[in-house]
């Protein structure tokens, strides 16, 4: 389906191009009412408007007793007044951290009581300002206030299991949608489901869309945004958006040209499919590309701003990010001076403040909190009129 949608996108052409940058981007709307985004390869960013990334503190420590020093960081969360939360794995426990850097409270323990945690993998901040936590281990959500008390609750839906959640999100009326099995007849599939706090259960379940036929293993992308999903092809730089109800919202595409896997880089996918293969007991049927990704990871910040962490080098210690406005325009490049964890646990945005892990020559976990310098005047969505 998305193989046939994305090449007549691009062999179409409409009526309502985008005239504020005819030279960096063109706008077109099909037939089907699918935007077309098609940016060149330079934003329109120009030197004094690009956004700029400044470190304002960094959290960790290599040794000793404190809650600065981190087991295994599994998520991150930023607050509406930018203080930071840390899922910390092997203490069973959440750490709230100011915007200085100074401790605040653990929220949770260990164990199996309420508001005890046992293998946490994530959180979330809901609309209303309370921390989600998804306790993997006692096979709940718990949901804390901004004082670190258990309000309530809720379980998961049995046998989920993930090392970091990666796709819980709350739309803007409060709705979680969350990863979980979705069964077609006796075939099952991964998919999302809607979260109902009173019934306490998943509803209106839907598959995740499928990636265009031919995706190479591992260059299919998928982010779960407060409308739907953001999916991306390593390989093409291509990005397309979709609806909770599936249907295509917008086609956006930068060029960019991928370059070739070095023969130690093909040797470590080629063992990454062999252990998923292992892992499916050969149901799984996976070949190895020939291209290097060009980039890592989607992330989708509380403006509907998409950032696209990209592949960085082997030798590489900073971390680049193209940014795009939410109609799918590419703005330009923000560069953090450091290299970002981009798997367990994601980087972050919000508001002015993006916030990582980096690790040191020791694998030391650093939470490091960025300003987003330039970014001032930009609205909120909940303050813009949903399109």
């Amino acid at each position: 389906m998305y193989g046939g949608l994305l090449t007549v996108a691009l062999a179409v052409t409409g009526a309502c191009a985008d005239a504020r940058s005819p030279s960096r981007v063109t706008v077109d709307t099909l037939e089907s009412g699918i935007v077309v985004v098609t940016n060149a390869g330079s934003g329109i960013w120009g030197g004094r408007s690009a956004w700029r990334l400044t470190e304002e503190v960094r959290i960790g420590a290599r040794d000793g007793a404190g809650r600065t020093v981190f087991g295994d960081i599994r998520s991150l969360a930023l607050d509406r007044l930018g203080r930071v939360y840390v899922v910390d794995y092997h203490a069973d426990e959440i750490r709230l951290f100011d915007t200085d850097g100074s401790y605040v409270r653990a929220i949770g323990r260990r164990g199996r009581g309420p508001g005890e945690l046992h293998g946490p993998s994530g959180i979330r901040i809901d609309p209303a300002g309370r921390l989600w936590v998804q306790d993997l281990g006692n096979q709940r959500y718990s949901v804390f206030d901004t004082t670190g008390l258990l309000v309530q609750e809720h379980p998961l839906r049995g046998g989920l299991m993930a090392v970091e959640w990666t796709d819980g999100v709350f739309t803007r009326a409060g709705d979680l949608y969350d990863r979980v099995p979705v069964w077609f007849g006796r075939r099952g599939r991964t998919g999302f489901g809607r979260y109902d706090t009173l019934r306490g259960e998943f509803v209106d379940t839907v598959p995740q869309p499928p990636f265009p036929p031919g995706t190479q293993f591992p260059f299919g992308r998928s982010t779960a945004t407060p409308r739907g999903w953001w999916m991306g092809v390593r390989s093409a730089y291509r990005f397309w958006e979709v609806a909770w109800a599936g249907d295509t919202i917008r086609i956006v595409e930068r060029p960019s040209e991928p370059s070739s896997l070095t023969e130690q880089q093909r040797d470590s996918v080629l063992q990454a499919v062999r252990e998923m293969k292992r892992l499916s007991r050969g149901e799984v049927d996976l070949d190895v590309p020939e291209l290097q990704p060009i980039f890592d990871w989607m992330l989708v910040d509380d403006r509907d701003y998409l950032w696209v962490m990209l592949t960085p080098g082997p030798e590489a210690e900073a971390t680049t990010f193209d940014v795009f406005d939410p109609e799918g325009v590419y703005l330009g490049e923000v560069h953090a001076p450091y290299r970002a964890e981009y798997y367990r646990p994601r980087p972050v945005v919000r508001g002015d403040r993006m916030a990582f892990v980096t690790k040191d020559e020791l694998d030391v976990e650093y939470v490091v909190v960025m300003r987003i310098g330039g970014r001032e005047g930009v609205v909120s969505s909940s303050d813009r009129r949903l399109r």
